[in-house]
């Protein structure tokens, strides 16, 4: 580690006047689209009753357009801002073969050009997503390689140099001839857990930096372990994908599907942090939903996750488990791929003077196969209203569509799904009480709605993000396969299953043709004590590998008085320097009912709450993709948590922890923890 020598603070020095005088003329700018703005609606204000009715359409518009400059030209700003506290965070020395000299390559969250160089433009800091960046993720001093748009070039690396910058200014800077920095990962494992999630461009580790720069032409699913950085990798990838395909991905181009929207607004931070615009997202029960009929009403995902913790309905955990398997949706694939070809059942017609026999209608719907059956027999329609258009002979439209449609036997997603249930024998499995529906036949019946109608809206999306890729069912990824032909990256960690289907990495593998399956083994949010406590919980979660950060040995307490329990954990836990505290139940009820008995301490808030807190009080599904400093798991007793289901739920909870785990119960202890 060393303190700044003459050359980095002067090469800073140049880079910051370079910031501040960009920063100089972009504040100049917005002071005059200011007075242009002001002035253009003051002007269109006082003369428009002398206005024809296109000069106010135009006015408005110039006016629109300088609007919309202005903001651009905010956000700029706000990026120059951001990049004057901190300009860039490494610097790699690479001599390119066939070159005399090596070039100091030095790299920020965004590129910077010094426009006032005699000789030309000066790349004075390289983007990260650069191509020539990616060497100081992925190589050790010695020698290299980049691949840029002309092709591979090759040289060698002499020099891999990390900063801490603050407030524009070298703390320290480290030179490491291997990965980046342990100094500098460590240290920035060591804080305290936020708000929200934050970029990590400046300690992307190798394996990671793989991942969010591989090509975007194949399906990639990471398998990553608990706190591996699954969900960062996802959005880095987002923005190396609008890096790279500029002009032709936009963040409106990119659609992330998260677990609920209390995970949506943690990582809401990243892609802002590192310059770009947050994608789109939405939950996948919202996108099945869409699909159906607005007065088709379906447990939320969390009602169903309950019930099966719960365990008192026998007959709905059948229900459920028959219905996220494997064998469930080829048998559903198959009837409909069937039904596909036997739901058309042509005769012949007489239109007019014209006869139109029935194997040329079969030909035109067999033509037409790429389209779902309801939008083939539509086309069909059209082409022979087409086709008669001009005859002498009257036809009537009307009934002519009532003819071609009642040769297509379709009524609806539930008389078909009920059909085919009952083609297996499985009438028992589907369940409705006045429109009600069970959350395991969401996806079915969306399916069966795509499949046979097609989409209901056309989705311009080029990449798709899928985040807990445990928690989705061989239907459900062939419902999304349906909707989105693009490229796809899937992620998640099949030992944290918390919804109590069983989908494997097989099973998700087989859902995306063309896939690349990635694993990450190694762990960064939690010390080593709570990851080596957490993998005798699970049995899925041999392979965890802790990076070796030492802490507080997991404590395993029992209570009698919760109240006094929670406010002596915070107490030292802000006397630690922590910054947030967990407090996690098994079900949302359990949340709920001990939130009651914590609600009178100010510190502590439940996650359904829109508020800041200290404490938060969640079931474990809701604090599934989340960390915080320090985590206390209630209610470890034996009864609360003893089947195979509970187990994976308990390894969720502790894994949450980043610094601080307790595990407090008050009868017998979990079989699943060894004091």
């Amino acid at each position: 580690m060393f303190h700044a020598s003459h050359e980095e603070n002067a090469y800073l020095d140049k880079v910051v006047q370079i910031i501040k005088g960009k920063l100089a003329e972009i504040i100049s700018r917005i002071d005059k689209y200011g007075i242009s703005i002001h002035d253009s609606k003051r002007n269109l204000w006082e003369n428009i009753y002398e206005l024809d009715p296109v000069e106010i359409a135009q006015t408005r518009q110039d006016i629109e357009a300088e609007i919309s400059e202005g903001q651009r030209a905010v956000k700029d700003k706000q990026n120059l801002e951001r990049l004057l506290v901190n300009p860039y965070f490494a610097r790699i020395d690479f001599l390119q073969d066939g070159e005399k000299e090596p070039a100091s390559i030095y790299i920020g969250i965004s590129a910077l050009l010094d426009l006032n160089q005699p000789e030309g433009l000066e790349m004075v800091v390289y983007d990260w997503r650069a191509p020539i960046s990616s060497m100081f993720y992925a190589f050790e001093t010695g020698p290299a390689s980049f691949e840029s748009p002309e092709g591979i070039v090759t040289g060698n690396l002499s020099l891999k140099r990390q900063f801490k910058i603050e407030n524009g200014r070298i703390v320290y800077y480290i030179d490491s001839s291997t990965t980046i920095s342990d100094d500098i990962l460590m240290e920035c494992l060591a804080k305290s857990s936020a708000p929200q999630m934050h970029n990590i461009a400046s300690t992307i580790q190798r394996e990671q930096n793989t991942v969010i720069r591989s090509d975007g032409s194949n399906n990639l699913i990471v398998q990553g372990a608990a706190g591996s950085g699954k969900t960062s990798i996802a959005l880095h990838r987002a923005a190396y994908l609008l890096y790279k395909f500029a002009g032709s991905i936009t963040a409106k181009d990119i659609l992330i599907i998260s677990p609920n929207k209390y995970f949506t607004e943690y990582i809401s931070n990243v892609l802002p942090e590192l310059q770009e615009e947050n994608i789109l997202e939405c939950e996948v029960n919202q996108l099945a939903e869409s699909e159906l009929p607005s007065n088709f009403h379906f447990e939320a995902p969390w009602e169903q996750a309950e019930k099966l913790i719960e365990r008192r309905d026998l007959k709905y955990l059948q229900r459920v488990a028959f219905k996220s398997s494997s064998e469930f949706f080829h048998l559903l694939r198959a009837f409909i791929d069937k039904m596909c070809i036997e739901s058309f059942t042509p005769t012949d017609l007489r239109l007019g003077d014209r006869f139109i026999s029935k194997e040329m209608l079969l030909k035109k719907y067999n033509n037409y196969q790429k389209y779902a059956p309801l939008v083939r027999v539509t086309k069909i329609y059209e082409d022979l209203v087409q086709l008669v258009t001009g005859d002498r002979s009257r036809i009537n439209k009307g009934k002519l569509k009532e003819l071609i449609f009642n040769m297509f036997h379709y009524k609806d997603s539930i008389s078909l799904y009920n059909l085919f249930l009952e083609s297996i024998s499985r009438e028992d499995m589907f369940v409705v009480r006045k429109r009600n529906f069970e959350y395991s036949d969401l996806f079915p019946l969306a399916y069966i709605k795509v499949r046979m109608e097609g989409p209901s809206r056309t989705f311009r999306i080029k990449h798709l993000i899928i985040d807990e890729m445990q928690d989705y069912t061989p239907v459900c990824y062939a419902l999304i396969n349906e909707l989105f032909k693009c490229p796809k990256t899937v992620l998640g960690d099949i030992a944290q299953s918390v919804t109590g289907i069983s989908t494997t990495l097989d099973d998700i593998s087989s859902s995306f043709e063309n896939s690349i399956v990635v694993t990450l083994n190694k762990s960064y949010r939690s010390t080593s004590e709570i990851i080596e406590f957490a993998k005798k919980i699970s049995r899925r979660a041999n392979n965890i590998e802790p990076v070796l950060r030492h802490g507080n040995k997991v404590q395993v307490t029992v209570y009698s008085d919760i109240n006094a329990h929670v406010t002596q954990a915070i107490q030292k836990a802000k006397a630690s320097g922590l910054s947030s505290i967990a407090i996690i139940c098994k079900t949302y009820k359990q949340s709920l009912s001990l939130y009651e008995q914590l609600k009178d301490n100010p510190d502590i808030s439940h996650i359904t709450e829109q508020r800041d807190s200290f404490v938060k009080v969640m079931p474990i599904q809701m604090a599934k993709g989340l960390e915080f400093d320090s985590v206390i798991v209630v209610d470890c007793d034996d009864d609360n948590y003893h089947t195979e289901n509970e187990r994976d739920l308990l390894y969720v909870a502790c894994t949450r922890a980043m610094h601080n785990l307790e595990l407090i119960y008050s009868g017998k202890l979990t079989r699943f923890v060894e004091l």
